[in-house]
């Protein structure tokens, strides 16, 4: 009974990590996404309120706000670290002095949890249903 309370706990602990973020992130997502699907509404339907236009709207503003937060977890997991340490370099902005300090410095910002890619993917997965839902 002890070892299945403590995966429960886990598995929350993790869900709330994962999906209950910060108010900010999702706010930012959203009205990214809602500007994107305005700008693809207006230059698809011209002001012709159709709900299959809308949905197409919406859904186009959460693909690329999905495809932003999928961006954003392959940079958390480090696919863009050369770049960055190269380009911190190049600008002596925070400049390491060396690549094995750089990497055990952004090692220990990793395991401080900011997962702050999770409101990007579920806020496009949201827009993309919501728009799915609207061209059925």
């Amino acid at each position: 009974m002890g070892w299945l309370s403590f995966g429960k706990r886990r598995i929350l602990t993790m869900i709330k990590k994962l999906i209950f973020h910060s108010p900010k992130h999702y706010i930012a997502a959203a009205v990214i996404a809602l500007a994107l699907g305005t700008v693809a509404f207006f230059t698809r339907g011209g002001g012709v309120f159709v709900p299959f236009i809308i949905g197409d709207a919406l859904s186009i503003g959460g693909m690329i706000v999905l495809f932003l937060g999928l961006l954003f977890m392959v940079a958390y997991f480090g696919a863009f670290d050369s770049f960055s340490y190269a380009f911190r370099n190049w600008t002596r902005v925070d400049a390491h002095s060396d690549y094995l300090s750089f990497m055990n410095n952004r090692r220990d910002e990793r395991r401080q949890g900011r997962l702050t890619f999770m409101p990007f993917i579920v806020t496009g997965l949201f827009f993309i249903l919501a728009g799915a839902l609207l061209m059925l």
